[in-house]
């Protein structure tokens, strides 16, 4: 075959793992002319560090809520679905620790700051400091400001529990009505309270970007 330049050659623009390159071994003793893979050669190169180029491995979210791996890179995308790093929370009080729940919409408000705007409500929770018996309690999330109930299906705080991690109807968020923007206000409307009303009510949201 005819020696060619380099440039010559034709361009190879998608190489495989399989692929072969020749490599100079032993450049400071006695070099040698060798072959090596692509695969080969990028485990040679091996990790990046602050004083050598290299491969890096970035961290999927789960990785990244364990929070302990000091190799992998995070990228924006794993962050914001970390369920650890990648969520925001807000806490709502619509009766005061010593106060019997009672039915009726805006039992509280809140504003959604422009930090969140974009995000969709993930998580819903409910806790009774007091637990009330005998029927149910059902809550619901209205977007005030989007006139839409956040959850098909409300929470609830089954007869003598206090909160509604362990109701045997879990809350559903509606996938049409999750979002929230920049101002929009969010309103706890309580539908049903138990025949003895429980005291106190914590209500617990979540948002992370879809």
């Amino acid at each position: 075959m005819a020696t060619k330049k380099i440039t010559d050659l034709a361009a190879l623009a998608t190489p495989a793992g399989a692929d072969l390159l020749e490599i100079v071994d032993d450049v400071v003793g006695t070099a040698t002319s060798k072959k090596v893979t692509l695969t080969n050669l990028s485990l040679g190169l091996g990790a990046a560090s602050t004083t050598a180029q290299g491969a890096v491995e970035i961290a999927i979210n789960t990785e990244v809520d364990t929070g302990t791996d000091a190799t992998r890179a995070i990228s924006p995308d794993a962050l914001a679905g970390s369920t650890i790093f990648g969520r925001k929370q807000m806490q709502m009080v619509p009766f005061d620790f010593a106060t019997d729940n009672a039915t009726g919409d805006g039992k509280f408000y809140t504003h959604i700051p422009a930090s969140m705007n974009g995000m969709n409500l993930v998580s819903v929770h409910a806790y009774l400091i007091t637990a009330g018996t005998t029927g149910v309690e059902t809550i619901q999330i209205h977007n005030l400001t989007q006139t839409a109930d956040m959850l098909s299906t409300e929470i609830t705080i089954d007869t003598g529990a206090n909160g509604s991690d362990t109701a045997a109807t879990p809350a559903v968020i509606n996938a049409a009505e999750d979002d929230v923007a920049t101002n929009d206000v969010i309103r706890v409307d309580v539908d049903s309270v138990h025949t003895t009303p429980g005291k106190g009510l914590i209500v617990t949201l979540e948002f992370s970007l879809p």
